[in-house]
């Protein structure tokens, strides 16, 4: 098995790191959650994946970490203006770069987001305009 999704935050989706190496698991793949809308990452939050990403790799398992709406609170609605996008971005951005820097020792992968829906699901609010997803992803590249 080459990759597999997990749940740091839920017991019964995080196995144990021996455990997925028995089973043949190379990688990992977790959402990086913290709702602190402050301009620095939650340090709870970073030691909490610092020890997670630390605990793979000394099982040789790598990480694939997602970065999205729910590692920066307080997203745009999708139909917002660019304005309100723009500065979001920013923001999100920053952190992005922040917890790459703080977990770089693990060499892990980022997943910014998550590609946009197309159509676009009515309701449906991670959804993100193409130029919206472009931007978040040329700034949170560079952060990183």
């Amino acid at each position: 098995m080459f990759g597999l999704n997990i749940d740091p935050n839920n017991p019964r989706g995080n196995p144990d790191p021996a455990e997925l190496r028995d089973l043949g698991v190379l990688q990992v793949r977790y959402t990086f959650y913290d709702s602190s809308p402050g301009d620095q990452p939650d340090p709870g939050k970073v030691n909490f994946y610092r020890e997670r990403a630390a605990a793979y790799k000394n099982a040789g398992i790598s990480s694939l970490i997602i970065l999205t709406y729910d590692t920066y609170p307080n997203r745009p609605s999708p139909d917002d203006s660019d304005g309100a996008w723009d500065q979001y971005i920013e923001r999100f951005a920053r952190r992005s770069g922040q917890i790459a820097q703080a977990l770089a020792e693990f060499s892990p992968a980022f997943q910014v987001w998550n590609e946009p829906d197309h159509p676009p699901h009515s309701g449906y609010v991670p959804t993100l305009r193409e130029n919206v997803f472009g931007r978040m992803l040329r700034q949170s590249q560079a952060a990183v």
